[in-house]
């Protein structure tokens, strides 16, 4: 059956190219770490030696790109947007600003109540039910992680004493439709979590053939009768947690990079 996601178009070229919008930056960072918490960057932007270094431009204000060196390795770091199309057009001025090696990590809802908030979860591959990802590779249910970066996050994570599983990731557009037999219907299929940028970050870093991860930590529960949020609506949510989520994607990015 005819439908617009089946119409990619691989012709590299388009009518409005990022490079139409962003520059090359001389001595930019190739190694960039981003999340989806403003407090997490906030406090790391705090530290000594930290430079801001460039800015994301939008309509809502600009974003911020800072700097850190990370056991002698400049690192770029910054905040993403929520949700896939505002994500993949800071990653695709990321790209052309010079970073080659990108991990992004944020918080997801599980599918499953066993996974202990705060848990790591590495996704092996993503359900593409959101709308970016189909401008970025052939029309498909899913899309699958590298394997070589899921081995690095693996490697670290163990290196570094942490807890986690693999698995399948749901990615969605709309947050208020994750319906009950929807969300049963992405259990049976193997989903462990569910987030809104993951399928659609993995198709552009393959499309622009860049060192990518992600990794998620476990927040609210949608496997259980009614929405158990946790600390999600907490309004001081990850301040403890923040360091070690960072660091490990400093870890991740590090070990990338020489991969």
């Amino acid at each position: 059956m005819s439908n617009l996601l089946n119409e990619f178009d691989d012709d590299k070229s388009a009518i409005i190219e990022p490079w139409y919008v962003e520059k090359p930056i001389s001595g930019f960072p190739e190694i960039a770490v981003s999340t989806f918490s403003k407090s997490m960057v906030d406090a790391f932007a705090s530290l000594g030696g930290v430079e801001r270094i460039s800015e994301f431009h939008s309509g809502g204000g600009d974003i911020p790109i800072y700097k850190m060196d990370y056991n002698g390795t400049p690192v770029a770091f910054y905040l993403s947007t929520v949700g896939a199309p505002a994500c993949v057009t800071q990653l695709e001025e990321l790209i052309v600003k010079g970073s080659r090696t990108v991990v992004v990590f944020g918080a997801c809802g599980v599918l499953d109540k066993d996974i202990a908030e705060h848990h790591f979860i590495i996704p092996t591959s993503a359900l593409r039910d959101e709308g970016t990802s189909y401008h970025y590779a052939p029309a498909s249910d899913e899309i699958s992680a590298d394997r070589k970066s899921v081995e690095v996050m693996v490697s670290v994570m163990d290196k570094m004493g942490y807890p986690w599983i693999k698995g399948k990731t749901w990615t969605i557009d709309a947050p208020y439709r994750e319906t009950n037999k929807k969300t049963a219907i992405r259990k049976s299929q193997g989903c462990v979590s569910v987030e809104m940028e993951c399928a659609a970050l993995l198709a552009v870093t393959k499309f622009r053939d860049i060192k990518f991860a992600q990794f998620l930590y476990a927040v609210d529960n949608l496997d259980a009768t009614n929405w158990d949020p946790r600390h999600l609506l907490s309004s001081n949510y990850g301040l403890t947690q923040k360091e070690r989520y960072m660091l490990v994607a400093f870890e991740v990015a590090s070990a990338l990079s020489r991969a």
